[in-house]
């Protein structure tokens, strides 16, 4: 995790950053009010992509949930998994250091776990920036009725969705001996599931597209209005395991020397 040091702290400073900001914004839009009205001005494609077509949460609580839907959140998150999982195995072979593994009397699959363990950690500590951002935002804005346990299952909910996304990557990198090619496969892969997603809120015959979509299963307002869908962890995190117990298998059997 040494080599991700630099770019996990400033993309946790840019968390932490836009995360204070986006609680400023609320008094800013005039409170729920403000935001309602500009809410109804969003083309319904732009309030689909929120999950929010079926109108806006009636307190602040609601309003920051919402905003955890935000691209910035999804793309720092997915894209440092992504990151992660194509260092993990694929370019490593790609830069010939996998080789070292062979005279190193260790269990590949324990060398992949550690890997593992480390992309729990820091997407832990990504989330945990954008939790104190939001935080700080609503201490400095003396903001009132703010559920911070709410925002927390639904950062929860994102915890599980990249997760989901680095268990696909990180199979992809246990398989391949390109990074750039993981990584490539890897984010079209979540941005098509991501546009998946999207055409299935906004145009009914594609409803159940929606469904093969990890990012279906992530919606921080419903969390905010009604707690964390049992179904909803069960499905990512279940995609999380598959990928990963798989990438476990496939490197462990992987013939290196090749």
């Amino acid at each position: 995790m040494r080599s991700y040091r630099t770019s996990l702290g400033v993309v946790s400073a840019a968390l932490f950053g836009i995360s204070v900001v986006l609680v400023l914004t609320f008094e800013a839009f005039g409170g729920i009010e403000g935001f309602e009205e500009l809410l109804k001005l969003l083309p319904e494609g732009m309030r689909a992509m929120l999950k929010a077509q079926g109108g806006f949460a009636s307190d602040a609580t609601g309003y920051i949930g919402m905003q955890y839907r935000h691209p910035f959140y999804l793309l720092s998150t997915s894209g440092f998994v992504i990151a992660m999982a194509a260092g993990a195995v694929a370019r490593e072979i790609e830069r010939s250091t996998a080789l070292m593994l062979l005279a190193v009397p260790l269990a590949r699959w324990r060398y992949l776990a550690a890997k593992i363990v480390s992309m729990v950690v820091v997407v832990v500590v990504l989330l945990v920036a954008v939790w104190a951002g939001t935080g700080t935002g609503v201490v400095l804005t003396g903001l009132g009725g703010v559920d911070m346990l709410s925002l927390l299952r639904a950062l929860a909910n994102l915890l599980a969705l990249a997760l989901a996304v680095g268990g696909i990557a990180t199979l992809l990198s246990s398989l391949s001996s390109d990074g750039g090619h993981v990584v490539s496969v890897a984010a079209g892969t979540a941005a098509a599931m991501f546009f998946g997603d999207f055409l299935a809120t906004i145009w009914s015959p594609a409803e159940l597209v929606g469904y093969v979509s990890l990012y279906h299963y992530y919606d921080p307002l419903g969390v905010t209005q009604s707690g964390l869908p049992v179904r909803d962890l069960a499905v990512l995190l279940g995609v999380a395991a598959a990928g990963f117990g798989a990438a476990l298998v496939a490197f462990q059997r992987r013939d290196l020397a090749a």
